[in-house]
C-alpha cells in the first residue's frame, strides 16, 4: 500500500520529498513493530488492519517517542513533516485508494484527528528567504550579468574549469 501511495504522488511531489516520505514511514512502521502494536515479521508486513486499529493514544506516544529517541532526536518542524506526511498516507488509504469492491482500503484513519500545528509562520518563513532570491527590480542586473559578466567571470576563474 505504500509503494501504491508513492506511485500515486509521484506526479506531484519531487523525488526528494518522496524519499524522505518513505523514510519517515520506515520510521513508523518499525516503531509498530517495536511497540508490539503490530505483529508483523518486518514493515512489509505491517497490515492495514494493524492501521485501522491504532488508538488516539498510540499516535500520541509516536509523536513523543519522535522527539525523544536516541538515534536523531527531531526538532519541531521535522517530528510535524513526519506527522504530517503519515497523514498524507493515511488520508489515501482511507479516501483516494479502494479495493476491489471499491471500498476505502482504510474504513478508519485516526491520522485525521492528529492536529498539526504551523511551527513557522508565513512572515518568519518570508523574513528567512529574504535576501536569498531575487526581488523583482533585480531581475533585469541579473539578466544581464549572464548575458555580459558570466563568461567572462568564468573564464577568469581557473577553478571553474
Amino acid at each position: 500500500y505504500i509503494q501504491q501511495f508513492i506511485e500515486y504522488k509521484l506526479p506531484d511531489l519531487s523525488p526528494s520529498t518522496l524519499l524522505e516520505y518513505v523514510r519517515d514511514y520506515e520510521i513508523f512502521l518499525g516503531w509498530l513493530i517495536m511497540e508490539g502494536i503490530s505483529s508483523a515479521p518486518s514493515m512489509k508486513d505491517v497490515t492495514l488492519l494493524d492501521l485501522e486499529g491504532l488508538r488516539m493514544e498510540q499516535v500520541t506516544s509516536f509523536r513523543i517517542y519522535l522527539t525523544t529517541y536516541k538515534e536523531e532526536k527531531n526538532t519541531r518542524v521535522t517530528v510535524s513533516r513526519k506527522l504530517s506526511s503519515l497523514r498524507s498516507l493515511f488520508h489515501y488509504l482511507s479516501q483516494i485508494a479502494e479495493d476491489e469492491n471499491y471500498y476505502p482500503l482504510l474504513k478508519r484513519n485516526i491520522m485525521a484527528k492528529i492536529e498539526i500545528k504551523r511551527v513557522q509562520k508565513p512572515k518568519d518563513t518570508a523574513a528567512k528567504l529574504k535576501g536569498k532570491l531575487l526581488e523583482e527590480h533585480e531581475l533585469d542586473s541579473f539578466i544581464r550579468y549572464i548575458r555580459q559578466g558570466y563568461a567572462q567571470d568564468v573564464a577568469n576563474n581557473k577553478q571553474a574549469l
